[in-house]
């Protein structure tokens, strides 16, 4: 059986090298999703895959502040929280909320 999600799995019911975690999380602090791939219950790999923000995403938000008047913007809906965080960080926001 080939499975292909969640890297969540490495810990819970297939096997996985065990330094993979260290660098799940370093993929994950970049703003990444991990995927695992695994055949016969054995991790054959990663994949991290990472949302591509607009060259004027930045710029937009700065508007937003200054045309609108309004100083707290937040990040919705978000799956990871260290995904959330790194955008955030990128776009200048501060408060997110999952």
């Amino acid at each position: 059986m080939t499975f292909v999600g969640n890297h969540r799995k490495i810990n819970n019911q297939m096997i996985g090298p065990q330094n993979l975690s260290g660098r799940i999380t370093d993929l994950d602090s970049e703003g990444k999703n991990v995927i695992a791939v695994f055949i016969e219950d054995k991790l054959v790999g990663l994949l991290a895959v990472s949302d591509t923000l607009r060259e004027n995403a930045k710029q937009l938000i700065a508007e937003i502040r200054r045309n609108m008047k309004k100083k707290d913007i937040m990040i919705m809906g978000v799956d990871n929280d260290r995904n959330a965080n790194t955008t955030a960080k990128k776009l200048g926001i501060m408060m997110i909320s999952s």
